[in-house]
């Protein structure tokens, strides 16, 4: 019998129980009314939507015709599988046949002009009471939809807001959850810069359409845009992002049914275009940022004869049996909240240029970054340690078959923009870093890291010409300008939504920040071993 977990503990969800009762083993009920929580419901316990990922279940049997989209992608992005997300109840249980649908549709159109006339006076009530409460209260957009853009924003609202005693208040940009970096993340950071997520932000839907001339909107896009912000150097450990440790606690027992152990095991992360083709529909061109997990086989063996296991992680992925020594997290058990979960834990992560590269960064996790692109710009904001270490896919001239140098690297950069058509259109093709580049890199990055590592006079030499390459990129501080339209809006809100048709990236926004290059120590070891990057 399958194990069913019910969603809603009111009439519908009752009624659904005892519809099921009897076809399902149906071992817990899930609401947001935390009025119910850690009670019972016809013996069977009633937990929190967040805790739906910790339970072994196979079905989810949603009451609620009404809120039924909502919750699928709720749990679309909490990483919870499509089959695994039923409407059964209402679909083939409730109004067989379609029977009196016409009514019901009425009927509900009446509820609906009542519901948002209720709303509106519940949010007016609600309105006064914070006005009241807070005072003067100020309003920022945040860009929520791709992992790393979002968490460069998260870090420099860590690193420079001030707590000046204004109430502010952290909104998304798109007030929907269809397609959201990670649903997790986002309830985890809501707690603590006052980031607005699920149904509250229908009250401030309400707020900005009604009350904008009583918020301070002067710095709305000021986490919108992406700005030309310093990377953030952090402490081995010092984490931006905080995970409640009950969660955390079971969390740990299903990390060690796989096998791994919390303190030695190492995140692998290879991008393969398959997250944002089949969350977003398409991979926008950045085919030429892949590469292929198979790589780091020599790696995975060579951490596992030293008693490190490694883990496979990525989102939308198929089942690789071909990889050993490695635990396939991608395939078999990715969602949101073990995302969060194992790259906070793990000893260090071994990623590609990738948003995911931000999740152990802001964990204070040390990181590997390998076969790095557009790697000279664009980098702006984000978080590292003084451990991390890089090495670059190697740049060629499709007709020459020439190697690029750093200096060409940084005008092609700058030219194409991080962007696949044009680098195309320029003849630019990639090699990917071999299984050898990528082992020696994290040898030199383990003795860096036990403070063993000692750079040769060759190491010191290719170093100090790699820096004065480099480092007249660095962003040297943080400046941020709001951007002023020349047309003049009544409505602010209007500028927010002239800005929201802009890229969000350091690569292309309209203001021109292209943000600095790759704040991570590049392999002595690789630019020993490719001299020519430095002609």
């Amino acid at each position: 019998m399958k194990k069913a977990i019910v969603y809603g503990v009111r009439g519908e969800g009752i009624n659904c129980y005892l519809v099921f009762e009897k076809k399902y083993d149906i071992i817990a009920f899930a609401d947001e009314d935390d009025v119910f929580y850690k009670k019972e419901l016809f013996g069977k316990r009633v937990i929190k939507p967040d805790d739906i990922l910790l339970e072994n279940f196979d079905i989810i049997l949603i009451s609620s015709r009404y809120w039924f989209d909502t919750l699928k992608m709720q749990f679309l992005d909490m990483g919870i599988p499509e089959y695994k997300i039923s409407d059964e109840y209402f679909s083939q249980y409730r109004d067989v046949n379609g029977r009196w649908e016409f009514e019901r549709e009425r009927l509900c159109g009446i509820i609906t002009e009542l519901g948002v006339k209720y709303c509106q006076d519940k949010y007016e009530m609600k309105w006064q009471k914070l006005k009241k409460r807070q005072g003067k209260i100020k309003v920022y957009m945040l860009f929520e939809r791709y992992l790393g853009e979002f968490l460069v924003r998260i870090a420099a609202i860590q690193k420079y807001e001030k707590d000046d005693g204004i109430y502010k208040v952290f909104l998304p940009c798109y007030f929907d959850t269809s397609f959201v970096c990670n649903y997790e993340l986002i309830k985890a950071l809501a707690e603590q810069i006052n980031l607005i997520y699920g149904i509250d932000l229908l009250f401030w839907q309400y707020v900005l359409k009604n009350k904008y001339e009583e918020l301070d909107l002067s710095d709305i896009t000021k986490y919108m845009l992406r700005d030309a912000w310093k990377c953030i150097k952090l402490q081995l450990g010092e984490s931006l992002i905080h995970l409640k440790e009950d969660r955390l606690a079971k969390a740990r027992e299903r990390i060690s049914e796989w096998g791994l152990d919390s303190r030695e095991y190492v995140c692998f992360g290879a991008r393969t275009g398959k997250y944002l083709i089949r969350s977003a529909g398409s991979d926008y061109g950045f085919e030429f940022r892949n590469s292929d997990f198979p790589n780091y086989q020599l790696s995975i063996d060579y951490l596992s004869d030293r008693g490190i296991k490694s883990v496979k992680m990525g989102r939308n992925e198929d089942i690789d049996s071909e990889i050993k020594n490695c635990v396939d997290y991608a395939g078999f058990y990715a969602n949101d909240y073990m995302d969060l979960v194992l790259f906070s834990l793990c000893k260090f992560a071994v990623v590609t240029v990738t948003g995911m590269w931000q999740l152990p960064s802001s964990f204070g996790k040390p990181v590997v970054v390998v076969n790095a692109v557009s790697f000279t710009m664009g980098c702006g904001g984000i978080p590292f340690t003084e451990y991390d270490i890089y090495i670059p896919k190697k740049y060629i001239y499709k007709s020459s078959g020439k190697y690029l140098s750093l200096k060409e690297i940084i005008k092609v950069d700058r030219m194409c923009k991080n962007n696949g058509d044009m680098l195309d259109k320029n003849g630019i093709v990639f090699i990917d870093n071999t299984p050898r580049e990528i082992l020696d890199t994290i040898k030199e990055f383990l003795l860096r890291l036990q403070g063993e590592w000692e750079d040769e006079e060759i190491d010191k030499e290719y170093y100090k010409r790699y820096q004065e390459i480099m480092r007249p990129l660095e962003v040297e501080g943080f400046e941020h300008q709001v951007y002023h339209s020349s047309i003049e809006y009544q409505n602010p809100m209007s500028q927010v939504v002239e800005d929201m048709s802009y890229c969000f990236s350091a690569w292309r926004n309209r203001k021109g920040n292209e943000g600095g290059p790759i704040p991570c120590r590049i392999s002595a070891t690789y630019l020993r071993n490719n001299p020519y990057l430095l002609d």
